[in-house]
């Protein structure tokens, strides 16, 4: 699976690797060499398929892959993913396809099954890119605890975008009650980074991860 790639593509993937699901000790070359050299050698070679390139976030989606299987199933799985998604589309000149999708998600998707959340976003004048464009680049990899990633792979090979759009208005409908009141400032906090302990135990909520990644609205 060894390819060329440039120098300066090379550097950006060891850059994102020690940014890489940090907490998990696997991945980090000092305590664990196998796991760090895996993820490297994988985003190597995903880099050089599709014409695609090298992109930020790709990196946590293979080292998801890598977490539940090998080197080589992990690369034939995620290349099927990204031809079902046609991932090559939100990844085109200045993420265009991620503002694209990030804009059809909040006027269509979420104007629908969540019309409070999304008339108290809009009247605070968040841009959709400014929550969404995490979930769209890395797939939602990035954001869900590593432990329900194996629903979150076959909810996208299944019901590929539709299933990531469902997810993430459930994820938006589960912490409405806690953002509704707040300023924007505080409005993005909580909701680029409900995942995380410190703003759940700030705000006092908890997020039920299988309720979010199951019910379908």
């Amino acid at each position: 699976m060894s390819s060329y790639i440039p120098f300066e593509t090379n550097e950006q993937i060891i850059k994102d690797i020690s940014r890489t699901f940090s907490n998990f000790q696997y991945f980090n070359k000092r305590s664990n060499s196998l796991g760090y050299d895996r993820l490297h050698r994988l985003l190597i070679a995903l880099s050089t398929y599709r014409n695609i390139g090298y992109v930020q976030g790709i990196n946590f989606i293979a080292a998801s892959f890598l977490w539940h299987c090998d080197e080589e199933f992990a690369f034939f799985i995620i290349n099927e993913l990204f031809k079902v998604l046609k991932v090559e589309e939100n990844y085109t000149d200045n993420l265009i396809g991620v503002q694209t999708k990030s804009q059809i998600f909040f006027d269509e998707f979420l104007h629908k099954h969540e019309p409070e959340v999304h008339q108290n976003l809009a009247e605070k004048e968040i841009l959709p890119i400014m929550i969404f464009a995490e979930w769209i680049v890395t797939l939602g990899f990035s954001i869900i605890p590593i432990e329900h990633h194996i629903s979150l792979i076959n909810g996208l090979l299944e019901n590929k975008w539709e299933f990531l759009y469902h997810t993430i208005a459930n994820y938006l409908h589960a912490v409405f009650h806690v953002v509704k009141d707040l300023d924007f400032g505080e409005t993005l906090t909580v909701i680029k980074g409900a995942n995380e302990h410190n703003i759940q135990e700030k705000y006092g909520f908890a997020l039920d991860w299988t309720k979010i990644l199951g019910q379908r609205r």
